[in-house]
């Protein structure tokens, strides 16, 4: 009897213990290498950029295979309150808010990223993450893609 009583004690114990002690569980956003983000919904779009990203090149406009490369210091950051700050060399370029609307797009529709930088509106559609890059275009013919890599 005395060593059926250890035994459900003993069991006790490691039942206690085991629900007791919690783990820190954060869970880290999760960052994909390789997504198509144009033809998904709003949440994962602003999930993927949200972020400090840092402009390595442009690339088209009306010279399609142009590439303006000359960027040291441009850096992209989409905060969680919807906003996008932009600084170069540690100046403050744009802080402003993002307003999304869904456009009609060459293959299909997606969201439009639109905010001001001071009084001149900017339109983006948000393509996807190819290779680590962050990969913008502007909404219109003739479009300039802009190419970001994460921020340390």
């Amino acid at each position: 009897m005395k060593t059926m009583l250890k035994i459900f004690f003993i069991c006790g114990l490691i039942v206690i213990t085991s629900f007791g002690c919690k783990k820190d569980k954060t869970i880290k956003p999760q960052y994909n290498t390789n997504i198509i983000l144009y033809n998904k919904p709003l949440n994962v779009i602003r999930a993927n950029i949200m972020w400090k990203w840092k402009l390595q090149y442009e690339k088209g406009g009306i010279c399609s295979t142009c590439i303006n490369n000359h960027f040291k210091n441009y850096i992209w950051e989409f905060t969680s309150d919807n906003k996008i700050i932009q600084t170069y060399n540690d100046t403050l370029l744009v802080d402003s808010d993002i307003h999304w609307s869904k456009v009609k797009y060459m293959y299909g529709t997606t969201y439009l990223m639109s905010y001001y930088q001071g009084i001149v509106p900017l339109n983006l559609i948000v393509k996807g993450i190819i290779n680590d890059t962050l990969v913008f275009s502007d909404y219109g013919s003739d479009a300039v893609s802009y190419h970001l890599t994460r921020s340390k």
